[in-house]
């Protein structure tokens, strides 16, 4: 195939290739859907009484280990006001104990209890049980992708903001 060639076959799949206009409309449109898809995925966690959020500030502190309010409210995309309700609930059920700063009065910290510890654990599990059976039906090659794919996305919402 010579140069023309080459050019010509390269116009004709750039003309197919959707506009960065069309993809982000398109990405707009499905986004919302994919959000209650997973939101409904990993919602359910059998045998327990933990909503998704606490589901997610348990597994946040197994992960990372304690934090603030603000920590909290930043990592969920809620008020402080909902930190609180949502803290109150943990601390009444016994998984979470919140201490002050040592240095600072005015600052919590919130921690795991060991009940919290195991709730977290039961969370994590149940969801991995999950996820794996979506593994099983993406495959190993396109779950390989799409993690990609969420790191890199992460990282650019990271940069932009």
């Amino acid at each position: 195939m010579d140069n023309q060639e080459l050019s010509a076959a390269e116009k004709v799949i750039a003309a197919s290739q959707p506009t960065t206009d069309e993809l982000a409309a398109e990405v707009n449109d499905l986004l919302p859907t994919m959000a209650a898809k997973l939101l409904d995925f990993i919602r359910e966690v059998p045998g327990s009484e933990i909503t998704l959020a606490q589901g997610f500030l348990l597994r946040h502190l197994q992960v990372h280990g304690p934090c603030t309010a603000s920590n909290i409210g930043l990592m969920l995309g809620i008020t402080s006001g909902s930190v609180t309700s949502l803290t109150k609930r943990l601390m009444t059920k016994g998984l979470l104990q919140r201490t002050k700063d040592p240095e600072d009065g005015r600052v919590h910290w919130f921690s795991l209890t060991r009940a919290g510890e195991a709730a977290a654990q039961q969370v994590a599990l149940h969801r991995q049980k999950e996820w794996k059976r979506l593994v099983e039906k993406l495959g190993v090659s396109r779950t390989l992708e799409a993690m990609q794919l969420m790191k890199d996305t992460i990282q650019i919402l990271n940069d932009m903001t």
